[in-house]
C-alpha cells in the first residue's frame, strides 16, 4: 500500500456492512482515499471494514462518476491479478464558496482535492440582503463563464443550486481543519478576527453549533469587568478590544476609507498600532484560558481578516499564557493558514466535507436552504 507519508499511520474512516447505509459508506471510502492520498481495494476493505464485494460496488461507481481515478496495476506478487490503485480526482467535482461582508464580495472554486481553480472580487458597501442577491448573482455568473470549469460537476452553492449557510467563524473553522493547519486537530477553537469576533468550534472531530446554532459567540465573553460597552449592552466584552473595528478606532479611522484590511498591511504596525495590541492582548489571554479549561482543546487557532503581520504580533503578545489544562504539552495558540479567502474558502469547504464526511449530513441538518 503506498500512503501520503512514509512515517504515517493509515487514517481510516469506518464504514457499516447495513444496506441502508450506503451513502455513509460511499462517504467513508471518499474520506479513506483523500486521507490517505492512494489505495487499493483491498487497503479500503480493511481501513472501512467493509466487505471486499461493498468497496468494490462503491469503487466502480465513483470511478464511473469520475470521483475516483484508477492508476496503473502495482505488481506486489506472483499470484493473483496485479492490485490497481484509486486516487481522487480533483476535477470529479467542484464547490464555489462566496463571502459577503460591509466591502467585499468574494467567489472561489475549488476542486475535490482543495485547490482553488477561480476566484473573482467585487467591492460593496454594507449592501441590504436585497442589494446582496443581484451581486451574488452577477459574480456567481461571472464565475461560471471565466473559470472554464465543467459546472455540470459542481456541488452546490445557491440561486437555483443546493446551499450550505454557516457563519463566517464555522465556515473558516472547517477550512482550516480539512485544507489547513489544523487537519491533525480533533479539538479546536478558531477565532475568526473580522468586524468583530467569533469562534468556530470543533470538538472530537465534529462542528458544535449548538442548540439554536449560536455557539461561538465569544466575542461577547465578558472579560474586562465594567469595560468598554458593546453594542450587545454589557460592558467588556472580548470583541471591543480584540476585533477590526477596535483597532479601525485605536487608529482613528473607524468609519472611514481606510478601514480596510487593505490597508492594515500596507500601514504596517506603528505607535497607535502598538496601544491595540497592548491592549488586545490582556483579554485574549483570559478568552484562551476559558476556552482551555472549559473544552479540553488541543489549540487556539487565530486567524480571519486581521493581515498575517498583526497577527504574528498579536500572537507573540500573548506569551506567556496563563495556566489551564493545556499548560503542560504542545503548541497552544497556532496561526491559520487559509489566508484572507478564509470564509469562502471554508464556504465551499462546506460542500467538499458534506460530500466527504459521514457524520458531516447530520450535523448540518437544518442548515440548508
Amino acid at each position: 500500500m503506498k500512503k501520503t507519508s512514509s512515517a504515517a499511520e493509515p487514517r481510516t474512516v469506518s464504514g457499516t456492512n447495513l444496506e441502508y447505509a450506503r451513502s455513509h459508506n460511499r462517504r467513508a471510502v471518499l474520506e479513506t482515499v483523500r486521507l490517505n492520498g492512494q489505495l487499493t481495494r483491498a487497503d479500503l476493505a480493511r481501513l472501512t471494514a467493509l466487505t471486499p464485494q461493498t468497496v468494490s460496488n462503491i469503487a466502480a461507481e465513483l470511478l464511473d462518476a469520475g470521483m475516483l481515478l484508477a492508476g496503473q496495476p502495482l505488481r506486489e506478487g506472483a499470484r493473483g491479478q496485479p492490485a490497481i490503485p484509486l486516487t481522487l480526482n480533483p476535477d470529479g467535482a467542484y464547490a464555489v464558496g462566496m463571502q459577503l461582508d460591509h466591502q467585499m464580495l468574494v467567489a472561489l472554486a475549488l476542486d475535490l482535492s482543495g485547490r482553488v481553480r477561480a476566484r473573482l472580487e467585487a467591492p460593496v458597501s454594507r449592501p441590504s440582503p436585497d442589494e446582496a442577491l443581484p451581486l451574488i448573482s452577477d459574480l456567481l455568473q461571472r464565475l461560471r463563464r471565466e473559470s472554464g470549469l465543467d459546472w455540470g460537476r459542481l456541488l452546490g452553492l445557491a440561486l437555483g443550486l443546493p446551499v450550505l449557510l454557516e457563519k463566517d467563524a464555522t465556515a473558516a473553522a472547517i477550512g482550516e481543519r480539512l485544507y489547513g493547519m489544523a487537519s491533525e486537530l480533533r479539538n479546536f477553537v478558531y477565532l475568526f478576527i473580522g468586524a468583530g469576533l467569533g469562534a468556530g468550534l470543533f470538538l472530537d472531530g465534529r462542528l458544535y453549533t449548538g442548540g439554536r446554532r449560536n455557539a461561538g459567540e465569544a466575542g461577547h465573553m465578558m472579560v474586562v469587568p465594567a469595560g468598554r460597552p458593546c453594542d450587545c449592552g454589557n460592558r467588556g466584552c472580548l470583541e471591543r478590544y480584540v476585533s477590526l473595528q477596535a483597532l479601525y478606532e485605536e487608529l482613528g479611522i473607524a468609519g472611514g476609507p481606510l478601514a480596510t484590511p487593505e490597508h492594515l498591511a500596507a500601514r504596517g504596525i506603528d505607535a497607535a498600532g502598538e496601544r491595540w495590541l497592548d491592549a488586545a492582548a490582556g483579554p485574549l489571554r483570559q478568552a484562551i484560558n476559558i476556552l482551555e479549561s472549559m473544552l479540553d482543546i488541543d489549540a487556539v487557532v487565530l486567524g480571519g481578516l486581521l493581515p498575517p503581520v498583526w497577527q504574528e504580533a498579536l500572537m507573540a503578545r500573548l506569551h506567556p499564557l496563563p495556566l489551564s489544562v493545556r499548560s503542560s504539552s504542545g503548541e497552544r495558540v497556532r496561526q491559520g493558514s487559509a489566508g484572507r479567502d478564509v470564509v469562502a474558502l471554508g464556504a465551499a469547504a462546506l460542500l467538499v466535507f458534506d460530500e466527504f464526511n459521514p457524520q458531516y449530513e447530520v450535523l448540518l441538518k437544518g442548515g440548508r436552504r
